[in-house]
């Protein structure tokens, strides 16, 4: 795994129990890791295969849609993008299913296309789907469909939004409540939009429902009572449910029931995420619970920030290492779209840390923390956030050491005319390791361009003959 990469890449003597550690969990993700393997056919193939999507036959479709869910993406997607335009509709709404299991972004688009189709099943068939991309930009189109007459197809907008209010988009639950305004609306969809909005996070929902008191009708009021009864229950009671559900989902073997306990932990939000973080620190030996949180955290989306950000600002345990590296990895598994509203907390982890790292007497101990300021730097750097370039500037010094792979990343995003010069060292110290030299040169082309930096910028006129070989060759295409 690229941790494990990092700490051999860049030289430093470790903690054996570290590396233990480290090394049971990247073994226990590599075994239970699913491997799909995706199939390549020729343009006929392909194209017999989506004819074959309209077919009478029931087996030939069912044949024709698992084989396209293993057709290689890179490869065709774009035809089966194309048969959206020629196909008919029961060809197009089974396309649709198909992207909704392959699940790539480049998906979007096109569903989105297909939304506004005339035909309801065909525009059914891209709602189901795009479920399955919870993405802000989405919602937009989703509310635009919400004024469709078919009752089917707002219904089905209300539950895809509800979707979305479970990953945590974003505003995904501002079209819910126009709906559960609308005295117009149906009364069913009125409380469907209100039910969804139980997978907002309490601190958000608490004010929502308040905010609802105007509402006149007699019934959907009555649920909105029932809905904040349900916030006042006890504390810990909804914390020893959530770690009795985290208990047997780690002990189901089945993969259909572990699927709906982990929806059922992503559906109870922040609280969710803030026990199975403190169960990690409490527990650092058990490396299923970190691997599952992985996926659990991906699903969950936005509503992980809060937990993330009262870790990042109450954490001090630098003198244990393997509590440095259970923080480490969960900083590395946050989406880059959340880095924005954890930068703050991240730099004042970065200053205790480095609070404590000028305090620390053990040369080992130092060297081993570099590796997660290097996370941080990433982090922060993805976002953009230049506060902490000058500690960038105080790791890399001069280059001729070796730096972890992170810090030489966000460079890509940050780095200034300064890191010029260590960068041309950096490529030596990593000669021939082909990795990071493209790293390397990679966050170089990015300053250069960025700077509008020249071969002959008087920056590089005091080079010596071997870093003017080393420029020679980052700077070669």
């Amino acid at each position: 795994m690229d941790g494990v990469d990092w700490w051999i890449t860049g030289e430093i003597s470790l903690d054996k129990n570290y590396l233990q550690f480290y090394e049971n969990f990247c073994n226990f993700c590599f075994k239970n890791k699913v491997y799909k393997m995706k199939r390549n056919f020729t343009k006929e193939e392909i194209e017999e295969l989506i004819l074959d999507l309209g077919s009478d036959d029931q087996e030939v479709v069912n044949f024709a849609m698992n084989t396209l869910l293993m057709a290689n993406p890179h490869r065709h997607l774009s035809d089966m993008i194309e048969a959206l335009q020629w196909g008919d509709d029961i060809v197009k709404q089974q396309i649709c299913y198909i992207f909704g299991g392959i699940i790539d972004e480049r998906c979007v688009d096109p569903l989105l296309t297909v939304l506004k189709d005339e035909n309801v099943d065909t525009k059914l068939a891209a709602i189901d789907s795009l479920q399955y991309f919870s993405a802000e930009r989405i919602i937009p189109h989703l509310k635009d469909q919400l004024k469709h007459d078919d009752e089917n197809v707002r219904q089905a907008i209300i539950s895809t939004l509800g979707v979305f209010v479970k990953h945590g988009v974003i505003n995904a639950h501002l079209p819910l409540l126009d709906i559960i305004h609308d005295e117009n609306e149906i009364i069913e969809l009125r409380r469907s939009a209100l039910l969804n909005l139980q997978y907002l996070d309490e601190e958000e929902l608490k004010p929502i429902l308040k905010s609802l008191d105007d509402v006149s009708d007699a019934s959907i009021y009555s649920n909105i009572l029932l809905l904040t009864e349900g916030l006042d229950k006890n504390q810990e009671q909804k914390i020893d449910q959530i770690e009795r559900l985290i208990q047997r989902f780690l002990n189901e073997k089945d993969i259909l029931e572990q699927i709906r306990m982990e929806d059922l932990l992503v559906e109870r939000g922040s609280l969710t995420s803030k026990v199975i973080i403190k169960k990690i620190f409490e527990d650092p030996e058990n490396v299923p619970l970190r691997a599952h949180a992985h996926m659990i955290f991906d699903k969950m989306g936005c509503k992980t920030i809060s937990a993330f950000r009262s870790l990042f600002e109450t954490f001090d345990r630098f003198d244990d290492i393997v509590q440095v590296v259970l923080l480490q990895d969960l900083i590395t598994i946050i989406p880059h779209r959340q880095y924005a509203a954890l930068a703050k907390p991240l730099l004042n982890l970065l200053n205790r840390l480095n609070t404590y790292i000028k305090k620390c007497k053990s040369e080992d101990r130092r060297k081993g923390l570099s590796h997660i300021k290097s996370d941080i730097h990433f982090a922060l750097a993805t976002y953009g956030c230049r506060e902490a370039v000058e500690d960038m500037k105080a790791i890399m010094q001069n280059g001729t050491e070796r730096q972890f792979l992170p810090l030489i990343e966000a460079l890509i995003f940050i780095g200034d005319k300064d890191f010029l010069i260590p960068l041309i060292n950096q490529f030596q110290a990593y000669q021939n390791i082909k990795r990071p030299m493209r790293t390397i040169k990679r966050a170089f082309r990015a300053i250069i361009r960025r700077e509008k930096i020249k071969r002959n910028d008087p920056i590089f006129n005091n080079l010596s003959e071997l870093q003017r070989k080393n420029l020679s060759l980052i700077m070669k295409r």
